[in-house]
């Protein structure tokens, strides 16, 4: 018999390295082939590299982007000094992505896709240092 949606885990996500990086998957049971799943995505976090500006002073608010072009703001820290480096862990947010099975592939079995590139949305992600 046929299985419905309700049979699924409710926390399909898969933690991802790099755009385009080649994801191995084991299809959950209950899901079906041809199938097209919401699968939640959570890439590593990022690293960036800021200069304090010349003019800065603690508590100023500097812009950054990741590499995916999300915004990042972070808050001068009072031990920081004009043209010093900030090395930043940045948390990139978790990604949506409709993943649609092949039609053979059965429960349990692994299951290959290309992760697609992120997509960046209006939000930006306020980084403590």
């Amino acid at each position: 018999g046929s299985r419905s949606i309700d049979d699924l885990p409710s926390d399909l996500s898969i933690d991802a390295e790099d755009p385009g990086e080649l994801i191995n998957w084991t299809m959950p049971h209950g899901a079906i082939g041809g199938q097209t799943l919401l699968v939640t995505v959570q890439r590593a976090d990022e690293i960036l590299d800021l200069t304090v500006p010349p003019a800065a002073t603690q508590g100023d608010m500097l812009l950054a982007h990741t590499s995916f072009g999300h915004a990042v703001h972070v808050a001068v820290p009072a031990s920081a000094i004009p043209g010093q480096r900030l090395l930043l862990n940045v948390p990139l947010p978790a990604q949506g992505v409709y993943l649609t099975l092949p039609a053979n592939a059965q429960p349990g079995q692994a299951i290959h896709f290309n992760l697609p590139p992120p997509l960046v949305d209006s939000s930006s992600i306020d980084v403590t240092y």
